[in-house]
């Protein structure tokens, strides 16, 4: 090979020679072979010819690094380089092809230093020396969100990587030989399929990065020049190849990327690969979390970003219920503690797991933090609940929504703790405190539950943190009088007997059972007035259930008016409809009888007490008004002389022959009393 090589060095100087020395003028590996006729022995066919000239050519090439015999990157023509100096691409080149593309982990590293850039990874790595970082995703189905990892590379680290979290990303490498574990949580990016121009131009783009860390100060700025040349070069074939060449692998299952429904223009690749994994583990984060609760009323699903601030909200709604707060409301209906209007518990079943938890504990007892929550990775803060596996600023926020009901009392060391009656100081809490209380416990001293009943049977905002001040001593006071002389108003009612054109509107039974009930109502409202101090209030007698009970009677005052409305109602429609019944001849058909039978259902409708029967009933009468007003129309129209007829009328008894019948009229051939007849017909014309 030494004497072609000779050859074509030779050649080569000659061609240089023929043309200006900067044109490059140069040959190509064909023409070599034809002009040099060049011959090796035992190789006769051309093809195999050529290959050798051509890669005796290129070992020209690297055996000077370029320096003196070169190959142009667009007709691959080889020539004599004149320039002289370091050919830098030539030497990136090489270590590319000597290197890099010989040991495949440092290839991968380095392309994996190129994905960090595309997907703007710029947090430092979870773990020292490995391309692993912490990462949060979308939970979609619950408008919430999961932690886990992305890892660039196989997952050999997964297990010596903690704390385990929910789901893992792997970025797999593009040279090496990709391992998978398929499991339920890990969702595989494989870009193995990306075209080997793109793969080269990584190795080059690693020896130029290589070869700038070695190289003298004067050459680095030569070596900078070709990693940002390569970068761009890698940037462009990434983009246009990576929608269809990626494969995303799923518990052994394989689908391109661009199967998948994309965001459009202007999302960066980060997002686009993380859009794509919380939909492949949708269904995953469900089954493995089947208790989680939903936050459908969310205007923007809980993220890493926004949870601390919408934590804080759902807090501050249990503080203040009757402030519009929309965030807080939803974390808290996510929750089952919000019922539209007020805080409620009876429908969590998180909270009814620390109710019946409290129940089992017995009277007097306590619960611990840790039958409550528990450390996944203390380190991290990383706490669970013990029942169903929520969060823990999740679970106390449940936690929070009983201490406001009443229902529990948090403590923590010393004498810090959290109750109904001091529950705003919940907004000074730290993070921290959410998971370092030691237990809870069934309040003690003043009724807190029960006064919070009275609180929503009086219809007063939650004063059960106020209840020292006189002012919500008043307030109390002021609202049982209302509603007092409201029972004893509705009571007289009832006893009086609730009629509509003498049917009754309700049954002797539930008269009795009416005025039974308001009694009993307002004998409590009565004594709810002689709790006049906050003294007596602490020893406020009336339990929870009993206010239940004895409250549900109010709704009866609300029946009675509604009764009373509806009676004047139909006592002037069915009032108006007899009256004008009497001015309709019965033979005037269907009217009449239709008007009669609609005034001989009230009983009827009355007694069925259906709001729909009583819709129909109310439609059906102002219909029959309606006719009736056609109807009288038009027979006043039939009877009554229009301007017209009252002229003619006018013109008739003062014309010339009513003067002369008036003359003749008492003639022996005319008999009076027809003329008469005539006279008062025409007169009693209106």
């Amino acid at each position: 090979r030494k004497d072609i090589a000779q050859s074509i060095a030779q050649a080569l100087a000659i061609r240089i020679l023929c043309d200006d020395l900067d044109k490059r003028n140069g040959a190509s590996a064909h023409s070599l072979k034809e002009d040099l006729c060049v011959s090796i022995p035992n190789v006769d066919e051309p093809e195999l010819l050529l290959a050798a000239i051509d890669s005796t050519a290129k070992q020209l090439v690297t055996a000077t690094a370029g320096q003196y015999v070169d190959q142009d990157t667009v007709s691959s023509d080889f020539y004599i380089r004149t320039e002289g100096g370091i050919n830098i691409p030539q030497l990136i080149r090489d270590y590319a092809d000597e290197v890099i593309k010989k040991d495949i982990d440092q290839a991968d590293q380095y392309y994996f230093d190129f994905l960090q850039y595309v997907l703007e990874i710029q947090q430092d790595s979870y773990r020292s020396g490995f391309k692993i970082w912490q990462h949060s995703l979308e939970w979609l189905d619950k408008k919430s969100f999961r932690l886990g990892y992305i890892f660039f590379g196989n997952p050999n680290e997964r297990s010596t990587t903690e704390p385990i979290q929910q789901y893992y990303i792997f970025f797999c490498p593009l040279f090496n030989t990709i391992n998978r574990n398929d499991e339920s949580d890990e969702v595989y990016f494989d870009v193995a399929g990306l075209s080997d121009e793109f793969k080269d131009v990584i190795c080059l783009y690693g020896a130029a990065k290589a070869k700038y860390g070695s190289a003298p100060t004067n050459q680095k700025a030569l070596f900078s020049s070709q990693i940002e040349e390569y970068h761009r070069k890698a940037i462009s074939l990434f983009d246009k190849e990576y929608a269809d060449k990626t494969k995303v692998i799923y518990k052994g299952d394989s689908k391109t990327l661009k199967s998948f429904p994309l965001p459009g223009e202007g999302s960066t690749k980060e997002m686009i690969f993380r859009i794509v994994a919380a939909k492949v583990l949708n269904k995953a984060f469900n089954d493995k979390f089947p208790h989680y609760p939903g936050f459908n009323d969310l205007q923007l699903p809980l993220s890493k970003d926004n949870y601390s601030g919408t934590i804080d909200a759902a807090l501050k709604k249990i503080t203040n219920p009757s402030s519009p707060n929309r965030n807080g409301e939803a974390i808290l209906s996510g929750l089952g503690l919000w019922s539209g209007q007020n805080i409620v518990s009876e429908h969590s079943k998180y909270a009814e797991s620390i109710k019946n938890k409290m129940k089992e504990a017995g009277e007097g007892s306590v619960l611990n933090r840790s039958e409550i929550i528990y450390p996944h990775y203390a380190p991290a803060n990383l706490w669970y609940s013990v029942d169903f596996n929520i969060d823990y600023q999740l679970e106390f926020i449940v936690l929070a929504a009983l201490a406001y009901k009443g229902d529990i009392e948090i403590n923590w060391s010393g004498s810090k703790n959290l109750a109904a009656t001091n529950i705003e100081t919940v907004l000074s809490l730290t993070e921290e405190d959410y998971f370092t209380f030691q237990h809870i416990k069934q309040p003690q001293g003043i009724p807190i539950k029960n006064l919070k009943e009275l609180f929503t049977y009086l219809g007063l905002p939650d004063y059960t943190s106020e209840l020292e001040k006189p002012e919500t001593i008043s307030k109390i006071i002021t609202e049982a009088k209302t509603k007092a002389e409201r029972v004893v108003k509705t009571k007289a009612t009832v006893a009086q007997g609730l009629k509509c054109r003498n049917v009754s509107l309700l049954s002797d039974a539930d008269s009795v059972s009416m005025k039974t009930e308001l009694e009993a109502l307002g004998n409590m409202l009565d004594g709810i007035q002689s709790y006049n101090s906050y003294g007596k209030l602490k020893a406020f007698k009336f339990t929870e259930q009993e206010l239940t009970t004895t409250f549900k009677a109010w709704h009866h005052c609300d029946l009675v008016d509604t009764l009373q409305s509806k009676a004047e109602k139909f006592e002037k429609m069915i009032g108006y409809l007899y009256t004008a019944q009497s001015y309709v001849v019965e033979q005037e058909k269907p009217l009449f009888d239709e008007m009669k039978t609609a005034i001989d259902q009230l009983p009827v409708v009355l007694a069925s007490n259906k709001e729909a029967d009583i819709k129909k009933y109310e439609a059906l009468l102002n219909s029959l008004i309606d006719r009736y007003a056609d109807y009288y129309l038009n027979q006043y129209t039939k009877c009554r002389l229009s301007k017209q007829d009252d002229l003619a009328k006018v013109r008739i008894l003062g014309s010339e022959k009513k003067r002369i019948c008036d003359i003749i009229k008492d003639s022996e051939f005319i008999t009076a009393t027809e003329h008469q007849n005539w006279l008062n017909s025409i007169t009693s014309l209106r």
